[in-house]
């Protein structure tokens, strides 16, 4: 007789996916792994997270680039989208790798802002790599992604 498997994890083509309803909502996710123990594991760190963000408030950390990404995704409809994109690209090499919680107006200052082991000191420098238009458009994502 085997041991039983964990409830919410479904067995599709191989790969282990969870499918279950945690505290009224639904996670449906591919584990990436062929291992029962594996994604027996991952269900309990989904759990886990979850509870850790419904309880405490704690909320897993995302990066800047992930953020551009999805809100490029979401607003496909924008007739200015192509408008943001560039200016979102500008910012990349200085800000992509930030935690959201660490992007603000303030990052985008003159000397705040950093890549590597270059740092923008000069204010000319800035505006013509970054440009208010590219900060508008980071205000208008913080603003959407609720920051």
């Amino acid at each position: 007789m085997g041991r039983k498997k964990t409830p919410g994890l479904i067995k599709r083509e191989g790969i282990w996916h969870i499918d279950k309803q945690v505290r009224g909502r639904r996670i449906r996710k591919s584990c990436g792994t062929g291992s029962l123990r594996e994604a027996e594991t991952y269900l309990v760190h989904r759990l886990e997270e979850i509870r850790q963000a419904e309880i405490f408030g704690v909320r897993p950390t995302r990066m800047f680039r992930t953020a551009a990404t999805k809100f490029v995704q979401e607003n496909g409809h924008k007739r200015s989208l192509r408008c943001d994109i560039g200016n979102l690209r500008n910012l990349m090499p200085w800000i992509g790798e930030l935690e959201l919680n660490r992007v603000n107006m303030g990052t985008l200052q003159p000397g705040s802002l950093s890549s590597g082991h270059r740092c923008l000191l000069f204010p000319q420098l800035f505006q013509n790599l970054v440009g208010n238009s590219a900060r508008h458009c980071l205000a208008r994502l913080l603003r959407d992604i609720g920051i």
